[in-house]
């Protein structure tokens, strides 16, 4: 989630976005009539396009999501993201020159599904590499909405380490301190590139 965001006034036309540690608190149960509140909405950690916006100028994307249907079984308060199976091969790096031609060539018939979603994620906090301008121009050029910014998630982590340190990736042998979420099974399994 988007916490704050300027831009650098300075010569160097950078950006810089604070990403907030997506935590809800859970309700104090209360013995009154009043009904409780809803539950918060599920949390999206993946969408058709996935950033992930290293140091100042590396860029990789991935398409690998899950199709949510429905958020049965799913606690609003302890969501993780689940398991994509990620691997570094599905990583592809942009070239930041090259960024505004790849968006545009985003096909109009999967930025115009009414379901599009897309996720911008840093390994920190703040982002400074000005791919993040260039995607949120064009995610607002085409009056898409429906977007996240976050932290990158375990598997992004470890996936995106493997790929530009050139290791070997075994998921495995990952000793994860977060998890994944288990409880939701979509109907249908992650979705690969489109």
């Amino acid at each position: 989630m988007l916490f704050s965001c300027s831009p650098n006034l300075d010569k160097t036309d950078s950006v810089y976005c604070v990403i907030k540690q997506y935590k809800i608190e859970r309700p104090i149960i209360s013995h009154s009539s009043e009904p409780p509140p809803p539950p918060p909405p599920p949390i999206l950690f993946y969408g058709d396009y996935n950033f992930i916006l290293m140091d100042t100028s590396k860029v990789f994307y991935h398409t690998r999501h899950f199709y949510y249907s429905c958020m049965n079984g799913i606690d609003p308060y302890d969501q993780k993201p689940p398991l994509l199976n990620l691997s570094p091969g599905d990583l592809r790096e942009i070239g930041i020159n090259q960024l505004p031609r790849f968006l545009t060539a985003i096909n109009d018939s999967v930025t115009n599904d009414r379901e599009f979603f897309a996720s911008i994620s840093s390994p920190t906090d703040t982002i400074k590499n000005r791919a993040f301008k260039i995607i949120r121009d064009f995610l607002k050029s085409r009056k898409l909405n429906r977007y996240i910014i976050r932290n990158w998630t375990e598997e992004e982590e470890y996936v995106t380490t493997a790929k530009i340190k050139n290791l070997h990736y075994d998921p495995k042998t990952v000793d994860w301190k977060v998890g994944f979420d288990t409880k939701f099974t979509p109907p249908t399994d992650t979705v690969g590139e489109k």
